[in-house]
């Protein structure tokens, strides 16, 4: 995702990310204040994941 320069924050305005509680993270929602209201992403797709959805990821050597 890249921002148009156009779009101003909020003055320490807070972004908001949402990511899946499994092996993949996958970032799912993200929400930003800007200076006429505020921004809402939210992912609707997701392909070659390199975990199954809901899998839990094994993160020890």
């Amino acid at each position: 995702m890249r921002l148009n320069r156009d779009v101003s924050l909020k003055k320490n305005s807070k972004l908001y990310l949402w990511v899946t509680n499994d092996g993949n993270r996958i970032p799912v929602k993200a929400n930003v204040d800007i200076l006429i209201g505020s921004v809402t992403l939210e992912l609707l797709e997701a392909s070659g994941l390199k975990y199954k959805l809901g899998q839990k990821a094994s993160y020890s050597k």
